[in-house]
Order: C-alpha cells, then sequence, then structure tokens
C-alpha cells in the first residue's frame, strides 16, 4: 500500500505520464502501429511521510472534518502533565482553570469595550467558547490559529443564554510557551553525539529569558556517567521545531521534558 504523502506527491508526475501516453497513442495511430508504445511506468516521488498532524490536517482539508483521529490527541500525554481537567470534566468555579484544546473556530465582535474574540476549543471531548476581552485579543491575537493548539488560563462561568458553560480568558499561551511554565528541565542523553557545536547551533536560536527552561546533559560511556546543567544563558524556548530538531540528531528517546 503506498503512503498518501507520496501519492499527493507524485499527482504531477503521473499527470505528466498521463499526457506523455496520450502523445504516444495519437503518435502510433498516426503511423499506423498498433504496438504499445512500451513506455515505463513513472516511480512515485520519495517524500517523508506524513506526521499524525498531517494526516488529519489534510484529512480535513478534503473532507471538511477530521476522520481518523483528532489533532488534541497527539498533544494529550504531555498536556495531561499540567492541564487536570478535560472540556467535559470543567465546572463552574471562581479560580482561574487552565485548559486547552484545538482552535475550531474564532469570530469577533464589537462591544462597549472594544473588539473581542469568541474562539471555539475541542479537545475531542466536548467543544467550548472562550471569550477573550480587546486587551488581551489585541496582544495575543497572534496566538489564535485554526486548527493549532491553544491553553487558555481563565474562569469557568454558567453561559445563561446556552445554558451550559464558558470561559473568560485571562492568559492564553501555546504549548512552547506552557513547557517554559511548567517544565523542569530539558534533559538531553548524548552518548555517542557529544558535538558541542552542533549542539550550539541548534539550541542558539531558541535562547530566551521568559518563559525558558533549563537544560540538563546526560553522557555516559564505557566508563563513567556524567550529569551536566547548562548555565542559565541557555536557557531556551521549548517549542516544537527545537524539539523535532533535537529528535532528529538524538532520536527521540534522548529528548526527554521533565516535569514537575
Amino acid at each position: 500500500r503506498t503512503d498518501r504523502a507520496r501519492l499527493l506527491a507524485s499527482v504531477g508526475v503521473a499527470l505528466e505520464a498521463a499526457e506523455q501516453a496520450e502523445r504516444n497513442a495519437l503518435q502510433d495511430s498516426l503511423f499506423g502501429d498498433d504496438s504499445p508504445a512500451g513506455q515505463a511506468h513513472p516511480n512515485y516521488v520519495d517524500t517523508p511521510l506524513w506526521s499524525e498532524r498531517e494526516h488529519l490536517l489534510n484529512e480535513k482539508q478534503a473532507l471538511g472534518f477530521f476522520l481518523s483521529g483528532h489533532p488534541y490527541h497527539a498533544y494529550r500525554n504531555e498536556l495531561s502533565k499540567f492541564v487536570r481537567k478535560s472540556l467535559a470534566q470543567l465546572e463552574v468555579q471562581r479560580d482561574p482553570v487552565l485548559l486547552a484544546g484545538i482552535v475550531v473556530s474564532t469570530r469577533t465582535q464589537m462591544t462597549r469595550r472594544g473588539k473581542m474574540a469568541i474562539i471555539m476549543l475541542d479537545d475531542a471531548s466536548a467543544q467550548l467558547e472562550v471569550t477573550v476581552f480587546n486587551e488581551r485579543f489585541e496582544a495575543e491575537r497572534n496566538k489564535i490559529v485554526t486548527d493549532e493548539l491553544l491553553l487558555v488560563e481563565g474562569k469557568v462561568m454558567r453561559d445563561d443564554f446556552s445554558g451550559g458553560l464558558r470561559v473568560v480568558a485571562d492568559k492564553l499561551l501555546t504549548l512552547g510557551e506552557a513547557r517554559g511554565r511548567f517544565a523542569r528541565v530539558l534533559q538531553l542523553s548524548m552518548n555517542g553525539h557529544s558535538n558541542a557545536e552542533q549542539l550550539r547551533s541548534l539550541l542558539s536560536p531558541y535562547r530566551a529569558s521568559s518563559n525558558a527552561c533549563p537544560v540538563r546533559l546526560a553522557y555516559r560511556n564505557d566508563d563513567a556517567e556524567v550529569q551536566l546543567g547548562l548555565s542559565d544563558a541557555w536557557r531556551v524556548r521549548l517549542e516544537d521545531d527545537l524539539l523535532t530538531r533535537l529528535h532528529d540528531w538524538l532520536s527521540p528517546e534522548n529528548v526527554q521534558v521533565v516535569y514537575a
């Protein structure tokens, strides 16, 4: 079975081959040659497999909805370290709570306080509306992206209009910001990959003084084992791009975000 990534990447090659076959057939008929053209079948384009998230987003683009899964599932295990309740488990309470979901839709409307955004979040257990008032919306609107994960710290209230719940946001966070807030350390096992220059080049673009996580190196060989914490100057933002690059270099099992 050929994977969908290769099939989609090969569409152009297949169309070109079909056009060439049609030209060959026309030429054969003009010269009275009934034998097949003998053209070799084109090869598929060699392309990386889609990740689960890419698979689901392409599925939604084609069908209008997620069919074989839900993009929240890719984050569920990590989020469980600091998001304590699913959207379906939320209840009205006075204290702010941290919740998370995939942005399904966003709409805005004008109020006396300015522009207000209403975001629909979905975590595969339920959908919930989040209200973001003008000041917060203008400051953090770039974090609100359809089909992307969003974390919200806010108050859960009863929605008298719908009879359900709604949330008024106090703060919006990306997953990278949430990692910086809740993660204790990024631990990298360097066994066989003790290339300091490579490590420096990977970490440098993500160095930060806020919402950043300390880095600890673990090295082991046949004679000894040592753990070394990098200085605070090498704290990093735990963005997906950084973790993906570290996974590619060290392998996923040697890259661990440690939570308390």
